[in-house]
């Protein structure tokens, strides 16, 4: 097996000898690996499930290059929104504990340990937690849709890394795909053209501040941030500030 370079912070990925199969040897955080990911092979943008174990999940390798914003094609977004519609309209029936709530108090535990203080999720600490406290948990969902766990093939885009699904809120998967992709105005309405119109603007907007103040969380957790969280911070203002001047009574 070769070893994987730049795959996550959380496991340790190989391939075979032969390029055929990937490799993902299983590390715990509390939060991931609950789906039975044999399930997934009902999706067929999602890479055969050739093996999981308590210890390790073996899937078909995926030829093709990581997608990326900067190179982010209106085809691909088409062919994104397509697929996510199917998994949200889909029966599946993933792990049934969704983790956001139980991650935002143990990243919170975890950056307070580290003497860390972050004033804007503190400004609006009783919101966010309102808003984790109504999520709704009856849809399949992905909850890690960044680019870099999506793969074109010469066929079509796989949707790779499923270890934090769950039952969750469609709202909270879209709003991961569009903050973590950094869409633009217009490619979002080419994202949502595709994805149909399933979706409630309200809860988007929810879900935007509560993906963002997540992603802080995350960065922060670790002792040597693993990237600058600016721009994350300036997204909960800004979400934040146009919800409660357009919905707050």
């Amino acid at each position: 097996m070769k070893l994987l370079e730049n795959q996550g912070f959380t496991n340790k990925t190989y391939h075979n000898d032969d390029k055929t199969e990937f490799i993902k040897i299983k590390s715990y955080d509390g939060f991931n690996h609950k789906t039975d990911y044999k399930i997934l092979n009902a999706l067929d943008f999602v890479p055969k499930v050739i093996e999981d174990t308590p210890e390790k999940l073996v899937t078909e390798w995926i030829d093709g290059p990581i997608l990326s914003p900067a190179t982010l094609t209106d085809d691909q977004l088409k062919e994104i929104g397509k697929q996510l519609i199917t998994l949200h309209n889909s029966k599946l029936k993933l792990a049934k504990e969704n983790q956001i709530a139980r991650r935002f108090k143990v990243y919170r535990e975890m950056i307070a340990k580290l003497g860390r203080k972050i004033p804007i999720l503190d400004k609006y600490f009783k919101k966010i937690n309102l808003f984790i406290k109504n999520i709704d948990t009856s849809a399949p969902v992905h909850n890690d849709l960044w680019l870099f766990n999506m793969i074109q093939a010469k066929d079509k885009i796989y949707i790779t890394d499923w270890e934090y699904s769950s039952m969750g809120d469609v709202h909270f998967d879209l709003a991961y795909f569009i903050e973590s992709s950094d869409l633009d105005k217009r490619q979002e309405e080419i994202f949502f053209e595709a994805y149909g119109d399933d979706f409630e603007p309200k809860y988007l907007l929810i879900h935007r501040i509560i993906v963002n103040a997540l992603v802080v969380l995350w960065i922060n957790k670790h002792e040597t941030k693993p990237f600058d969280d600016l721009k994350y911070l300036e997204r909960v203002e800004k979400y934040m500030q146009l919800y409660l001047d357009t919905y707050q009574i």
